[in-house]
């Protein structure tokens, strides 16, 4: 199990707003921190499918399975405010690599265990913020997806229990770093 952000190779049909393969600016990501609060979070959708029998589903296939992400950025009306999008997606399909698999979940053939879930964060900005171009995008990208994992986790498990197979157990996100080994 890999747990990537997504790029236009992985997934052309989700439009990539903050993408992420490389470290995050850390300095952009604690401006943003240090001045904000998370005041709520929401499942906006999900889809999620098991388009085979369960028993049809090797135990082994987390293992397999891809799993990425993206993170989106608006404003809110509030000027103080801002609301993030972290989405997760997770796809497989037996005897196929991820070259091979169609991603596009609404396909005539979409995998056959998949889930795509969105929540939607909302944070408040201190009174006296002050942030530069792009600080939000990598708040984003790095503070918004760790805020939302725990809850892609529970649904990730919850989901794939309810659907009769093995259930998914992902694992912890770790913000990429330029200390990575290569």
């Amino acid at each position: 199990m890999t747990a990537t952000p997504e790029t236009d190779d992985a997934r052309d049909d989700l439009d990539t707003e903050v993408e992420h393969a490389a470290p995050f600016d850390f300095a952009a990501v604690a401006r943003v921190s240090t001045q904000s609060e998370l005041i709520a979070v929401r499942l906006k959708s999900s889809y999620t499918g098991c388009t085979v029998d369960a028993e049809e589903v090797p135990d082994e296939w987390s293992s397999d399975a891809f799993i990425g992400y993206r993170t989106r950025v608006s404003r809110h009306p509030e000027p103080k405010d801002f609301r993030t999008e972290a989405s997760f997606i997770v796809v497989f399909e037996r005897d196929k690599t991820l070259d091979d698999i169609d991603i596009n979940l609404e396909s005539d053939s979409p995998p056959h265990v998949f889930a795509e879930v969105t929540f939607e964060l909302q944070y408040a900005l201190s009174d006296e913020a002050e942030l530069h171009g792009g600080d939000l995008d990598e708040f984003a990208a790095a503070n918004s997806t760790l805020h939302a994992w725990p809850y892609w986790r529970e649904i990730a498990q919850s989901i794939s229990a309810r659907m009769g197979i093995k259930p998914l157990v992902v694992g912890t996100y770790k913000i990429p770093s330029a200390h990575d080994p290569a």
